[in-house]
């Protein structure tokens, strides 16, 4: 029976990807001043023999580079870095094969910021790789949100309440966040008074709501947010564009802001409602938050993309025309016990932590997702860091290990055997176990719940992570969490 032409291509193709990957690995071996050049090209080989999606090529050379100076590149048994991608699959570096793919799910569409600064829409499944934090990405992990306003960049729709002395209008010649034109520009009208944009929605009270949206100076300095009763009178919650100052106003309140180019900002507000029905605000204000301070009806800012969320913090802009659902990211492989070490080994973590809520998971390795067997890091209610071990089965053994942590950037190792578990952050020993019941693991989780993927999820971005087959000594350990 004759093969079919396509197939012999295929075989073709394949051996010749073998022996090309063959040769790289003895330049690997023999050429140590090209290894981290060489394992790139590797990798990059294997992403483009998938028709993946390889990013920020000099990011992931500092990475490997750190751990090659440090002699630890050689011992690591898996390393993930937000580098490349297809549609389900996050690529390991280390091993450069499929046995240390990651496993990403999330069925909605969702938004990134991309390498050139602009928010842009991934599809269904794709890892979103971030660069909303500086030149280097991270691995964007959110739990499922919804943005309960509608019309959420269609400030000219009848839903956004305009007071009768503000208008909403378009300009051309400016581009939004996401590089498209026209972007909404907000402004008083002939009467200069009172300038307010508003939308309702119905909330519950006593629940913890997070209010957002991107700003861009126009020829005015500060803008407003104000969502419920965060409010002091009539005084708003303020952003100063000039000196990129927040100002709460004696208003309770967490409020933040976050950098994008071109002069955008996204300004994040998040209360507790005390109402059934509350009020989401954009306003332009004095430098004291007043709204009711005579303007010259000359004013004006531009505004994009508004979003309230359920919860204690804001995720990545969810565009709407009806209230719209992202789904959570799910960012695990199972089948590697291979990878993992059974009887020591060494769990690592880089994250820049946002956030830290209740019982938050960060990562951990597990028996086929079973939290009864498993080694995780997670926090609790004080925003304590823990790590758990948990073995036995039906009788469970739990051996919890409590320290401090920081809001930012960490770097972080679990690292344990049956005398004890150790953990480092940011260079320095912060808690010791003793004699522990080692679990068998095959599984591998990060980002939320090892039982419950998508839930519980850690406020990161992820900007790395690694599994050692050894425990490493002390002094590796404090090298490879110094930040």
């Amino acid at each position: 029976m004759a093969i079919p032409s396509r197939q012999i291509g295929w075989s073709t193709k394949a051996n010749l990807l073998w022996q090309i990957s063959k040769q790289l690995e003895q330049l690997i071996k023999v050429s140590a001043p090209n290894k981290i050049k060489d394992l790139i090209a590797l990798f990059k080989l294997r992403v483009g023999f998938n028709n993946g999606t390889f990013e920020a090529e000099a990011c992931l050379n500092a990475i490997l580079t750190n751990l090659d100076n440090i002699n630890l590149l050689n011992k690591a048994s898996l390393i993930i870095t937000p580098n490349a991608y297809n549609p389900g699959v996050l690529y390991s570096v280390i091993p450069n094969t499929t046995l240390g793919d990651m496993t990403v799910v999330r069925a909605t569409t969702a938004t990134r910021v991309n390498s050139a600064g602009l928010i842009e829409s991934v599809g269904v499944n794709i890892p979103r790789i971030d660069y909303t934090n500086g030149s280097c990405p991270s691995l964007l992990i959110e739990p499922q949100r919804t943005n309960l306003l509608t019309y959420s960049n269609d400030f000219s729709n009848l839903i956004w309440v305009k007071t009768a002395f503000s208008t909403v209008t378009t300009d051309l010649a400016v581009q939004n966040p996401s590089g498209v034109s026209p972007t909404f520009r907000f402004n008083p009208s002939n009467i200069p008074f009172g300038v307010l944009l508003r939308q309702s929605l119905t909330t519950t009270v006593g629940q913890t709501y997070t209010f957002s949206y991107f700003a861009k100076k126009g020829n005015y300095r500060y803008i407003g947010i104000r969502f419920n009763n965060a409010r002091n009178g009539e005084r708003f919650p303020t952003y100063d564009f000039d000196t990129d100052t927040l100002n709460k106003q004696g208003v309770t309140c967490d409020l933040s802001r976050t950098l994008l180019t071109n002069g955008w900002v996204r300004l994040s507000l998040t209360f507790t409602s005390t109402i059934a029905t509350s009020v989401c605000d954009i306003a332009l204000t004095t430098s004291n938050g007043n709204t009711s301070t005579v303007l010259s009806g000359t004013e004006f800012v531009y505004i994009f993309g508004a979003q309230t969320e359920l919860g204690a913090y804001g995720t990545s802009y969810i565009p709407t025309v009806a209230s719209t659902t992202r789904n959570a990211d799910l960012i695990s492989k199972t089948g590697i016990s291979s990878l993992i070490g059974q009887t020591e080994g060494t769990i690592f973590l880089e994250a820049d932590v946002q956030k830290r809520n209740a019982s938050d998971f960060y990562i951990g390795i597990s028996n086929n997702g079973l939290l009864a067997e498993s080694i995780y890091l997670t926090q609790s209610a004080n925003g304590v860091l823990n790590v758990s071990t948990r073995s036995g089965g039906a009788t469970i053994t739990i051996n919890v290990l409590s320290v401090s942590w920081n809001i930012g950037n960490n770097k972080i190792a679990i690292a344990y055997n049956s005398s004890s578990v150790v953990i480092f952050i940011n260079g320095q020993l912060k808690g010791t176990i003793g004699i522990v019941n080692l679990p068998t693991c095959n599984q591998i989780t990060v980002g939320s719940r090892i039982d419950a993927p998508g839930t519980l999820v850690g406020s990161g971005p992820y900007k790395q992570a690694a599994l050692f087959k050894t425990r490493l000594i002390d002094t590796e350990l404090a090298s490879l969490t110094t930040i």
